[in-house]
């Protein structure tokens, strides 16, 4: 049985908005609107992240990766980065229907991206960063950890196959990533290897098979059976202009599916 990867969870943008106070939303004060930054503290009652909160707005020239990183240089004390120049990588950038602009970075040891690490900005239509948030492994970060691989990715994808019992024939082309992984309480340099297949017992695996001996050291399948499948309830806020509406959300939470894709 697969056991679940553990990270600190990361806050969608629209938890993040929900989070402004309500008086500011609607008055639209940006230089009172409180904002959200990384921090390495856990409330562990609830299972959520701690944040170190300020009155000031962070007014930027630009939104974008560079500027982004910048700043994270800039504010590494308080973001808690040692050096994010070096640590981090820019995944990918997304500016959103609000014209929120998102830039998201990857951790990384000696270059290679540590699984379920990542760093995200926030801007606002202003260029003002709203909020930094996001999961950081501090053991990863001082880990003495050998990233050069002895095994190759296909030795790697054939022992990916293996595990899964997957068919000669894939309908997908499989992938295989270098990353640092860290599983029950050890990090390993190993491959992320992303096997996918139809047929009777189909599957989407995602196998971790270590760098150095071959072995597999974890894997789950991302696809759930209908069993495993749990209704939620609960509430959220919905802005539109200068009115919040406040709506009833039923959604559908899957099983040991592993926040980090």
């Amino acid at each position: 049985m697969k056991k679940k990867l553990i990270v600190p969870v990361v806050l969608s943008t629209a938890l993040l908005a929900g989070s402004l106070p309500f008086s500011n939303v609607l008055a639209k004060q940006p230089e009172e609107i409180t904002s959200i930054w990384l921090t390495n503290k856990w409330n562990e009652k609830v299972n959520v992240p701690i944040f170190v909160r300020e009155k000031q707005l962070e007014k930027r020239n630009s939104s974008n990766a560079s500027d982004a990183l910048n700043f994270l240089e800039e504010k590494k004390s308080k973001v808690k980065i040692k050096n994010p120049k070096a640590d981090l990588k820019v995944k990918k950038t997304d500016k959103d229907d609000l014209g929120m602009t998102h830039v998201r970075f990857n951790q990384t040891k000696n270059g290679i991206p540590v699984e379920g690490a990542e760093v995200l900005v926030h801007y606002n239509e202003k260029n003002e960063i709203v909020a930094v948030n996001g999961s950081l492994n501090a053991e990863v970060d001082e880990l003495d950890l050998n990233t050069k691989p002895e095994v190759n990715s296909e030795e790697a994808l054939a022992a990916a196959k293996s595990s899964v019992d997957a068919p000669t024939q894939l309908q997908y082309k499989p992938t295989t990533e270098l990353v640092v992984y860290p599983f029950e309480g050890e990090s390993s340099l190993a491959y992320k290897v992303n096997v996918n297949f139809h047929g009777e017992e189909p599957g989407n695996w995602f196998v971790f098979v270590d760098a150095h001996s071959g072995k597999v050291i974890d894997k789950y399948n991302a696809i759930m059976d209908a069993d495993e499948i749990k209704t939620q309830t609960g509430t959220g806020r919905v802005y539109l202009g200068h009115i919040v509406y406040y709506i009833s959300l039923k959604v559908k939470v899957l099983n040991q599916v592993p926040f980090f894709n």
